[in-house]
């Protein structure tokens, strides 16, 4: 009887459990600023292992590597700039 109070009161103090975020099983990560895609916007590795608390989960999801929009971008201005001429 006792245990059972003790439940009831856990239950009270922490109230309903909350729902699961539901993991992925394959990420898509920019493997050259280590930015994470979730939905239609690239989010910052931390927060994204923050928010899918995937240091609890018993095995990580895939990661799939890509090049995001961003990067790209910066990538293709730097080739467009005319180069400078390097000295011998």
């Amino acid at each position: 009887m006792l245990a059972a109070m003790l439940r009831r009161s856990q239950t009270a103090r922490l109230g309903p459990p909350e729902p699961e975020v539901p993991m992925p099983k394959r990420l898509i990560v920019c493997t050259l600023c280590q930015r994470v895609q979730r939905g239609g916007e690239w989010v910052e590795t931390e927060r994204m292992i923050r928010e899918l608390r995937s240091y609890e989960l018993d095995s990580i999801p895939q990661l799939h590597g890509v090049i995001c929009d961003e990067c790209v971008d910066s990538i293709l201005l730097r080739r467009s700039e005319p180069s400078a001429a390097l000295a011998a």
